[in-house]
């Protein structure tokens, strides 16, 4: 193979994306259940609430949503302050038997991106079934103020109402 066609191939390559290690937030290969142990153990540990990301690559909210979490310095900053994020990959058609028997243990939902709130002990603080945060005032977008609410009104520490019971009787710890 000659030099110019060499050089042309990985011109392409790296165009496409196919080379580079682009990070994105939703990873299929990882394990969802291993990946909440590990969250619950850091979560005792530094005394953190976990941030439960279900969505995927192929979602757009999904990545305006990661988007909005990791580039508004308030907004990571209160993040990382105070929760573990654990992203879970869910396929557009199948998500796989990992996710599946995560999913078992939580609130149904049908909808992404999709954020539930754990206590360090695996119970569920919070669905967040609206998505109230996911719309800014003109329907585009992510509003990152009411993010950042939310996630102050979240964060470990805060006193809380008693809320509506949303789990449909799962309100145990995951194990």
């Amino acid at each position: 193979m000659s030099l110019k066609v060499s050089v042309f191939l990985l011109s392409v390559l790296l165009s496409t994306g196919s080379v580079t290690a682009e990070q994105k937030p939703f990873d299929s290969k990882r394990d969802p259940e291993r990946d909440l142990i590990a969250a619950k153990a850091e979560a005792t540990r530094d005394h953190k609430n976990i941030f439960l990301d279900f969505g995927g690559n192929w979602c757009g909210p999904c990545l305006l949503l990661d988007d909005a979490l990791s580039q508004d310095p308030d907004v990571a900053d209160t993040l990382k302050r105070n929760f573990v994020i654990v992203h879970v990959a869910v396929g557009i058609f199948h998500s796989g038997d990992k996710v599946k028997e995560l999913r078992e243990h939580l609130p149904a939902f049908n909808r992404y991106p999709h954020v539930i709130i754990l206590a360090p002990d695996g119970t569920v603080l919070h669905d967040e079934l609206k998505g109230d945060f996911m719309t800014n005032p003109d329907g585009k977008g992510i509003s990152h103020k009411v993010l950042k609410s939310f996630l102050e009104e979240w964060s470990p520490g805060v006193p809380r109402l008693k809320i509506p019971d949303t789990t449909q009787g799962k309100e145990q710890p995951y194990p």
